[in-house]
């Protein structure tokens, strides 16, 4: 099952978006076209994709090359300065061809990497860029029945047990969070599992605040949790 929707962005870049339950794919298309390869040249360095999230991994090719030379591959980042440039190092085979790999970590969301790969032999270079627009998606822990959380806290990962609750055909409220993106209209894509495992998973979207049928009260005698969708975001407001 697969569902899109179209989300403004605020002037500041942020936005965030409410879903129900477990989401398995959370992909933000946006218009960004650079020069990745150009025909014809000789010398090249590719990803195998375009755009990364948090823990993915970037694998990365190379070519045109010197035969069995080291091949520096220099990561900078932009708009926002996390960390200094990652630097990793490939040897290519026997007719100049290498392959490495790097780590997406989730300091890197929102940035452009500009890759430069330089043989150390023969000064060869050539250029790449890919993102990790992909934001974070945190999930409402309300606390146990027994001590609920008011308001609800934002975590990464799944709710459990030890520290929410939740009955079948209520819904969990989950955040999206993205920064350094233009202001503008973005489409979000949202994919999730209606069974995993032979298991029933997810059901639909539906309302972040739909946990009063069956009674809330009356299941965990107190009222249902309330929610701010910004808190400890910096930089965004109502």
């Amino acid at each position: 099952m697969r569902r899109a929707i179209t989300l403004p962005i605020n002037g500041n870049g942020s936005f965030i978006a409410q879903f129900k339950k477990n989401l398995f794919q959370f992909t933000v298309l946006f218009a960004l076209l650079l020069p990745g390869f150009v025909f014809g040249q000789s010398t090249y360095v590719l990803t195998d994709k375009d755009d990364y999230i948090p823990y993915d991994t970037v694998f990365i090719s190379g070519g045109g090359f010197g035969n069995m030379e080291t091949v520096m591959m220099v990561f900078d980042e932009g708009p926002k300065l996390t960390h200094p440039a990652d630097t990793i190092y490939a040897t290519t085979d026997s007719v100049g061809k290498f392959e490495a790999w790097m780590i997406i970590t989730p300091q890197d969301t929102g940035q452009l990497f500009t890759l430069t790969a330089t043989g150390l032999t023969s000064a060869l270079s050539a250029i790449t860029y890919f993102t990790d627009a992909g934001g974070n998606l945190y999930q409402a822990r309300n606390g146990t029945f027994s001590a609920p959380t008011d308001p609800v806290s934002w975590a990464l990962g799944n709710a459990s047990s030890s520290q929410s609750h939740y009955l079948e055909n209520w819904s969990i409220p989950y955040r999206a969070v993205l920064d350094g993106l233009t202001s503008g209209t973005h489409t979000a894509v949202i994919e999730w599992n209606i069974r995993s495992s032979s298991k029933h998973a997810i059901d639909y979207i539906t309302s972040y605040n739909f946990m009063d049928n069956p009674s809330h009260a009356g299941h965990a005698g107190h009222a249902s949790e309330s929610m701010d969708p910004i808190s400890g975001i910096s930089g965004v407001s109502g």
